[in-house]
């Protein structure tokens, strides 16, 4: 689990998976979002631009 400070009220989850060093860039972040390899409160989580 990861932890990270927002700026703003929302973040996509692309981002925040940059922002917390999961993944080198936007595509990385959609293909493990694709793939089914990220998980937001215990549950998998399937759409990259959806606000978190």
């Amino acid at each position: 689990m990861e932890i990270i400070k927002l700026r703003d009220d929302y973040i996509k989850l692309g981002q925040a998976l940059k922002a917390a060093g999961l993944v080198e860039s936007g595509v990385d972040a959609k293909y493990a979002i694709e793939d089914g390899l990220v998980q937001v409160n215990g549950e998998t989580a399937l759409q990259r631009g959806k606000n978190w």
